[in-house]
């Protein structure tokens, strides 16, 4: 769980910045507690994504939100938690 802990360290850090999801839609995300709201069009989705969704898709590191869809069926927005994922 500690490296996880610096991905979610740098997740924390790069709130606001935009992302792109692989089919390339611009984003960006605040962060509350441990929940991520996205934002698109300057409109916060009220779903959130939890730390704990952001942990698994981590520890899969799947090649795409397609797959990580498929290896965890109830994750929520896979799009977004792959590409901030992607980020270097």
């Amino acid at each position: 769980m500690a490296e996880f802990d610096k991905v979610w360290n740098r997740i924390i850090a790069h709130e606001g910045q935009t992302f792109n999801t692989i089919t390339g839609l611009p984003f960006q995300y605040q962060i509350s507690g441990n929940v991520v709201f996205i934002i698109r069009n300057n409109r916060r989705i009220e779903v959130g994504l939890h730390k704990n969704s952001f942990a698994k898709a981590y520890e899969l590191r799947t090649s795409g939100p397609g797959e990580l869809a498929s290896k965890l069926p109830s994750i929520y927005g896979p799009s977004y938690i792959w590409a901030i994922l992607q980020d270097s």
